[in-house]
């Protein structure tokens, strides 16, 4: 008898436990960081499409270039190309190169002199995004013109003298020569 009563009290107990609500999770008493991030969200999105504007007036009046849009966010045109090279910059290869750094209205910011010729190990060292993905698609002489979003020139920054926070640039760079890894 005892045999049969278990075999019904034990599902009886099991289906009223079951029955039984659930207790929610606790939800975060402060949303703040939340509305934090979506306003960060909308003022950057707000920020690179006024950017974009800039960039499209830009290109519709230099009519005397095509510029070309990159999958990392810029827009190029080339000033000087290399067709027949085909050797391009890879990880730990040293380059030599120049830039120039001007507004959205082309006046100067930095001269090509101002800065100087550089070196850059690629993708080991740290230096702009525009630049480096620059490099790293152009040929040796090969030069171009980038239209570089705030995010991917100074940022949120800026660079402390010429350069304000948030502001888009137009960058001439050149790559002079390739010095490939062992």
């Amino acid at each position: 008898m005892f045999k049969y009563s278990l075999c019904f009290i034990l599902p009886c107990v099991l289906l009223l436990t079951s029955c039984q609500k659930q207790q929610e999770a606790r939800k975060p008493i402060s949303t703040s960081r939340s509305v934090e991030t979506k306003l960060s969200i909308d003022r950057n999105i707000e920020l690179r499409e006024s950017e974009e504007d800039l960039f499209a007036e830009y290109r519709t009046k230099d009519t005397a270039n095509t510029y070309i849009h990159s999958n990392t966010g810029f827009w190029y045109t080339y000033l000087k190309r290399n067709v027949k090279d085909s050797i391009r910059p890879q990880k730990s290869d040293i380059v030599h190169y120049t830039y120039e750094i001007r507004q959205v209205n082309d006046s100067l910011i930095y001269t090509q002199n101002e800065i100087g010729p550089l070196t850059y190990k690629v993708d080991e060292e740290d230096i702009l995004p525009v630049l480096r993905y620059s490099l790293k698609m152009l040929k040796p002489t090969e030069s171009i013109k980038a239209l570089a979003p705030s995010s991917l020139a100074y940022s949120y920054l800026g660079d402390q003298k010429a350069i304000a926070k948030n502001q888009p640039l137009v960058f001439i760079i050149s790559l002079e020569s390739i010095k490939k890894s062992n």
